[in-house]
């Protein structure tokens, strides 16, 4: 994440920051900008379009979509060691510099407005133990600004939440590898993708990558012995692979 000043933004960024007649004053936020809040954030997420490239004449346009929201500072500093961690400067109201105002946020570049609204949901929930935040795509999206600010706790609450959608086995793994969340919250998609009849086509591999690619199909190799339609079986060559602790049932053996 980059946090700039609209000055600084106007200077280096792309257009239509220099001309200020193309950059329409953004809008605050319908439900996430409060007076009473003290520290006021522009959100902004840019898309680049590429006009031509033939010429030297040739353009580049940036649609930008701006949001100010206005928040209370100390929950963020509260939950987010970034935010801790920011200069105290950059977000002292009364000295009128970034954060103070309107026409002095704290910018925030290359994030959704959406994306930041479900962030609040959380850290401002409506009432205690209820959250705004109903599908896993919402909570992707909380974990994915948790994880870029450390909002620690806020991290942990969403993957645990993501864990009781079915979310399909190489999206979830995805989501782990990207993420750096512990393998063992992937122990489904693991056991899913190693039990099922068809091995991994080429653009699942490619999304995987080599290392889990490698893992899935030492599991199957195996499996091909003791028998892949074996729940057990499956579950015992997945923990002992990935190196995870066994979930489900207490594999009974068969006494000699």
């Amino acid at each position: 994440m980059a946090v700039t000043t609209v000055e600084e933004t106007r200077r280096t960024g792309p257009p239509p920051y220099p001309a200020d007649t193309n950059h329409p004053r953004p809008g605050r936020h319908a439900e996430y900008y409060l007076e009473e809040g003290n520290l006021v954030l522009l959100v902004s997420s840019r898309v680049l379009i590429l006009l031509g490239l033939s010429s030297a004449t040739d353009m580049m346009v940036c649609k930008v979509k701006d949001t100010l929201f206005k928040i209370w500072d100390g929950s963020f500093r509260r939950h987010s060691e970034f935010f801790k961690n920011t200069s105290s400067s950059l977000l002292d109201i009364d000295k009128g510099i970034e954060g103070s105002d309107d026409e002095h946020p704290l910018v925030v570049d290359n994030v959704e407005a959406a994306d930041f609204e479900k962030l609040l949901w959380i850290v401002y929930p409506s009432a205690i133990g209820t959250f705004k935040a109903k599908t896993a795509q919402d909570w992707i999206a909380v974990l994915d600004l948790a994880t870029r600010w450390k909002f620690k706790d806020i991290r942990e609450l969403s993957i645990k939440e993501l864990s009781k959608f079915d979310i399909d086995a190489i999206e979830k793994i995805e989501l782990q590898q990207k993420y750096e969340v512990k393998r063992q919250w992937a122990w489904s998609a693991f056991n899913a993708l190693c039990s099922r009849t068809n091995g991994l086509d080429v653009a699942e591999g490619r999304r995987l990558g080599v290392e889990t690619v490698i893992d899935i199909s030492a599991v199957r190799e195996r499996l091909e012995k003791w028998g892949r339609k074996k729940p057990d079986e499956v579950r015992k060559a997945v923990a002992e692979v990935f190196q995870l602790e066994l979930e489900g049932p207490p594999i009974v053996t068969s006494p000699k």
